[in-house]
């Protein structure tokens, strides 16, 4: 495989990525804006969609890479942990929650929720830490389902109610005092992202060259400022 050190031999080629929302939108554009300085010869499209998506586009090799929230298993498809996501609560500034430390699964019962629309990665992600407990989002007040992390964090930024997702995704809005993070008790709201690819080391030297590069821990803490 391309080392690191390798990666100045890159001159020219072509890799084709594809995404979930919360990897494409929040860490692959830095982490490929950090390749191409190493390896400005190499031309990369990435496209957006949801996992289930994302998952096809690997089986009918009309990517390279994949990069997802959640894990994906079958024929035709080599799914592996990558980096490790932490979703957080987020409530409006001025919300009652504010001055709590932490909240309980049961205060959940009676405020409104703010979700991704099912079959999202972040969807599937918060349905199987809640049904750990045996806790159902289809017994929750859920005001709104939308089609991005995005939308979720500005609707609840707009008041309309609260939601979990990825710390990656809300990191900026934390530091700007637009939501605040609340500790859930008894949860660990931690995932994997992970990359599917095809089976066989299917794929080429670019492909090869930016798996070890995004591998490199170090290289993702610059790149993503960790």
């Amino acid at each position: 495989k391309a080392g690191l050190d390798d990666l100045k031999g890159l001159r020219t080629g072509h890799l084709v990525l594809g995404a979930s929302t919360i990897p494409g939108e929040y860490l692959l554009p830095r982490l490929i804006g950090g390749f191409r300085e190493k390896c400005p010869g190499i031309k990369i499209v990435l496209k957006i969609a949801g996992t289930g998506r994302v998952g096809r586009w690997i089986r009918e090799r009309e990517i390279d890479l994949g990069i997802i929230g959640a894990p994906l298993e079958g024929e035709g498809i080599n799914c592996v942990p990558w980096i490790q996501d932490h979703m957080v609560l987020i409530v409006p500034p001025l919300h009652a929650w504010v001055d709590k430390k932490s909240v309980g699964v049961t205060d959940f019962e009676d405020v409104d929720l703010v979700l991704r629309e099912p079959g999202s990665g972040t969807r599937q992600t918060l349905e199987r830490i809640l049904g750990e407990k045996n806790i159902f989002l289809s017994k929750m007040n859920r005001i709104m389902e939308l089609g991005s992390t995005r939308a979720v964090i500005t609707a609840v930024e707009s008041g309309l109610g609260v939601s979990i997702v990825s710390r990656f995704a809300v990191r900026e809005s934390l530091e700007l005092g637009r939501v605040c993070e609340i500790r859930i008790n008894g949860f660990n709201l931690s995932r994997y992202l992970y990359q599917v690819s095809q089976p066989h080391g299917i794929g080429g030297y670019a492909n090869e060259a930016f798996i070890d590069f995004i591998n490199d821990i170090e290289t993702c803490k610059r790149c993503l400022l960790l």
